[in-house]
């Protein structure tokens, strides 16, 4: 695939809806001769693009939990990180990337938050992540769409 354009856009859920509609324009645009991954938390964000072929990410079982957080911190850690967690594991290991965001603050704070709220504030993304997302994605969608010959 030499020269060839890959898109990935990921947090669709995220997007703001005037984004949204901008990246489903890119698609129809693009989609016979660009491959393209879209990722969403939910299938039914009101937006599908319209994209026939989805796939949905199961959770994580836990052993898979274990096995991550042990590998990401190393085994004395990740079981310090386990047993804080107790039941707790299950709420915060849904996803690998929420894992990895935990396992990321305790790795830099030691602490365990309460909550999955808890998580974004201590890695400071809760507020800030959206604009940049956003952000992104405009430049990404223009410099394609420029570079594609639009």
């Amino acid at each position: 695939m030499g020269g060839a354009v890959f898109g990935f856009v990921d947090g669709v859920n995220e997007l703001p809806s005037g984004l949204r509609g901008e990246v489903e324009s890119f698609r129809r645009s693009y989609q016979q001769k660009t491959p393209m991954i879209f990722t969403t938390r939910e299938l039914n964000v009101g937006l599908d693009l319209g994209i026939e072929k989805k796939l949905e990410m199961q959770p994580l079982n836990e052993r898979q939990m274990q096995e991550f957080t042990c590998r990401y911190l190393g085994r004395e850690q990740g079981q310090q990180l386990l047993k804080g967690l107790g039941q707790r594991l299950r709420e915060f290991g849904q996803t690998p990337l929420l894992l990895w965001m935990l396992c990321g603050v305790y790795q830099k704070k030691r602490e365990i938050p309460a909550n999955l709220g808890g998580v974004f504030r201590l890695l400071q993304i809760f507020t800030t992540r959206i604009g940049l997302i956003a952000k992104r994605v405009r430049n990404t969608v223009g410099f394609c769409s420029s570079w594609l010959g639009r």
